[in-house]
């Protein structure tokens, strides 16, 4: 999900139609925060999406969710299996596909299996160089599709956890991503010709342990969340590419007031990669959870893939208030205030020395909407700081100035 400069673009959503279906049900009088068996029964939330981008023209398309709590669970396993779905297109010829499992606890055994699959098509995918150093050009100079090429993706990610202790476990993940690339002619990536230009297969291979004191999901509460992982793409694992990398990330959730009322949320993530490392895939992060540098997970604001390189530092701040709940059609629905803060760096490996605190920020808010504590929707504003450079020297590594851009991003899920 991208943004031109200052223009308010991705995706702009209606916050509306949820429904129910079966016998979910819910006790009114519990407060949010104590331990009790949850609905029972068949749940299921919708909503459209709708938004305007002035490289993309109209989007439009809908997200739809099912979860299946059988005979209810505690508010730590809320379900016994959920299936999400996404369908999104423009008409600038841009699709997003998506198709989502999850299965907390298969056959009762403590192993957790989920899955995404999607596929991805755009006729203006993002790339500004790699490393921290690549100002770009302002909009009103650059050159049509200068940071612009064809991108399209089929990839499929699932992931095993395994419980080895209370709140421990180890997780095994893959990543088959099948990509096609074309280069514009004049483009900075025809001029850069970075690894995965050609396009191919990748095969990436996760391993990792985690430690989890989560109350409940998505809505946490308190407790932390974190891991430790390794990640290898080989040829001899069926990819076209050789790199191997690291990961660390710490997530931790901190109540303010009770009953989930106000809460402060944070992740820090410390990402090593090298290798031959597919510039489509650099500015995806390790870990369990899908992270990638720009759009509405991190680096809010900027463009996403803005940053790749060898090392990536960042950190989301959120203060997540909960001033509204009410009732609809017998679902609880829950109005969340978020005011965040993004901070984080992008180093390639010769630029270690070079202005270490040259840190990226970007700040913002906006609602999130709950329903039934299970299906999260929310509408980011972000304001970040980007670096531009002059026509006279376009692929330069100086930044002449810096000026606020904005990025908004409506979407399913908080960011974690």
């Amino acid at each position: 999900m991208d943004h031109r400069r200052l223009h308010m673009c991705p995706l702009l959503f209606s916050l509306a139609l949820f429904a129910s279906v079966g016998h979910a049900q819910t006790d009114e009088t519990v407060p949010v925060s104590q331990e009790v068996p949850g609905p029972t029964g068949w749940d299921f939330a919708a909503l459209p999406l709708l938004n305007f981008t002035t490289d993309r023209g109209v989007g439009y398309g809908a997200y739809a969710a099912t979860f299946f709590h059988g005979d209810g669970h505690s508010e730590r396993q809320p379900y016994w299996m959920s299936v999400g779905a996404q369908f999104y297109q423009t008409t600038g010829d841009y699709a997003f596909h998506k198709l989502l499992f999850d299965f907390p606890n298969m056959f009762n055994s403590g192993v957790r299996l989920d899955i995404v699959s999607g596929y991805e098509t755009w006729d203006s995918a993002w790339y500004f160089g790699l490393g921290d150093a690549t100002p770009r050009l302002p909009q009103e100079d650059t050159p049509e599709q200068f940071y612009e090429s064809e991108i399209q993706s089929l990839w499929v990610v699932p992931t095993l956890r395994f419980p080895i202790a209370p709140q421990w476990q180890l997780y095994w993940g893959n990543t088959f991503r099948n990509t096609q690339v074309g280069a514009y002619p004049g483009s900075r990536l025809e001029m850069d010709q970075p690894s995965g230009i050609e396009g191919g297969l990748l095969f990436l291979s996760a391993a990792g342990l985690m430690v989890d004191t989560r109350n409940k999901e998505p809505n946490t509460h308190h407790g932390i969340f974190s891991e430790l992982s390794m990640r290898l793409s080989h040829p001899s694992l069926g990819s076209q590419w050789s790199y191997w990398g690291a990961n660390l990330t710490h997530r931790q959730w901190v109540p303010i007031l009770e009953q989930g009322r106000l809460v402060f949320a944070y992740r820090l993530g410390l990402d090593y990669q090298t290798g031959h490392i597919p510039f489509f895939h650099q500015h995806v992060l390790g870990g369990s959870q899908w992270v990638d540098v720009g759009g509405n997970l991190a680096f809010r604001g900027f463009p996403n893939g803005r940053y790749r390189g060898n090392l990536t530092a960042f950190g989301n701040f959120e203060m997540r208030g909960l001033p509204v709940t009410f009732h609809l059609f017998q679902q609880q629905v829950d109005v969340y205030a978020v005011a965040f803060t993004d901070l984080g760096r992008v180093w390639l490996l010769e630029e270690f020395q070079n202005e270490p605190l040259n840190v990226r920020a970007s700040f913002g808010a906006g609602p999130r909407l709950s329903y039934n504590d299970l299906f999260v929707i929310r509408l980011d504003v972000a304001v970040a700081f980007e670096d531009y450079t002059t026509p006279q020297d376009p692929v330069g590594t100086q930044a002449r100035n810096r000026e606020p851009i904005l990025g908004v991003y409506g979407i399913v899920n908080h960011p974690f």
